[in-house]
């Protein structure tokens, strides 16, 4: 999934409200929507920014 993209995850499971947003944050992305209805969860997830490699590289510290 690349960089900055949404994905929307639909479950039944009741544990999802607590197994989705642990596991964003453990992958360093962000929950930006949580929604419940009488028999389901969705919710809205968006991909962690990530640095370019070649900019990654440029910015990496050098010592003297």
């Amino acid at each position: 999934m690349p960089s900055g993209a949404f994905l929307v995850v639909t479950c039944t499971d009741p544990m999802a409200v607590i197994d989705i947003p642990h596991m964003v944050r453990e992958e360093g992305d962000a929950l930006v929507a949580q929604t419940q209805d009488a028999d389901r969860m969705t919710f809205t997830i968006r991909r962690r920014l990530t640095i370019p490699e070649t900019v990654a590289e440029n910015t990496r510290f050098t010592p003297h």
